[in-house]
């Protein structure tokens, strides 16, 4: 399965064509977004170099999703998933459990990436920064503005390592990686941040944590799926709980 030799030219196409979908979904549902935002737009244009700052966001998100996200896409698809079971063998529930496991890996993945580039001013000043001058404003188009190492290691990478690990379908990362395009893109929605606070469970990123995240920086790594930060606070307070009560 890893022998370039033993690939067909229509699985590379078919991959590459997947690839190219799910970024073109995602552009798409970037700029119908972005239209319902215009608003923190024009907030952004009319900071200090926001122009420069709006046009660089939008050559990072074409070139993220073109250049480094269709070729990783395919490369995954071809080489680290497990070939898709007829619809006979691959049930709802096998695809949902693969989909989930995708989606937990991606999730404990990006926190800890994530956690360790604030944590560390090198690797701050070197992938993450820019998208972090969308601090106050923060339109839908910088879910996808980020630089094309930060784009790799956080938001490529943890996919592969997950096909890799559980040898999931491609339709499975497929399904994955378009639930986590679209998440990752309404947790930059301002016009909904009021609205996920009072509606997204505990365990699941709202708008508001990830925008507060923008704002204040050390707080909220978790996004966009399962909410890590809540949920290890919840385990580690369970765990002093029950110390306390066996040291009384």
């Amino acid at each position: 399965a890893f022998q370039v030799s033993s690939l067909e030219w229509n699985d590379i196409q078919k991959h590459a064509i997947g690839g190219a979908e799910l970024s073109l979904y995602t552009v798409l549902l970037t700029i119908t977004l972005e239209l319902f935002s215009l608003d923190t737009v024009r907030q952004v244009l009319k900071q200090p170099s926001g122009t420069e700052l709006y046009v660089t966001s939008i050559a990072y998100n074409l070139i993220n999703h073109f250049v480094l996200g269709v070729p990783a896409y395919m490369l995954c698809a071809l080489f680290f998933c497990s070939e898709d079971p007829d619809s006979t063998t691959l049930t709802w529930i096998g695809l949902v459990t693969q989909v989930l496991f995708v989606l937990v890996a991606q999730s404990l993945q990006y926190y800890f990436i994530h956690k360790t580039f604030h944590e560390s001013p090198k690797l701050y000043q070197t992938f993450h920064r820019f998208h972090h001058r969308f601090s106050i404003y923060v339109p839908p188009s910088a879910a996808n503005a980020v630089t094309c190492g930060e784009y790799f290691l956080a938001y490529v990478a943890p996919f592969g390592v997950a096909a890799l690990i559980g040898r999931t379908s491609v339709s499975a990362l497929r399904l994955a990686v378009m639930i986590t395009s679209v998440l990752n893109v309404l947790v930059h929605m301002p016009r909904i941040e009021s609205w996920s606070k009072c509606w997204v469970p505990f365990f699941w990123v709202s708008t508001n944590d990830h925008l507060n995240h923008h704002r204040k920086l050390q707080t909220h790594y978790a996004s966009p799926t399962f909410n890590v930060d809540n949920i290890l606070s919840c385990i580690t307070s369970s765990w002093k709980t029950e110390e306390n009560e066996l040291g009384q």
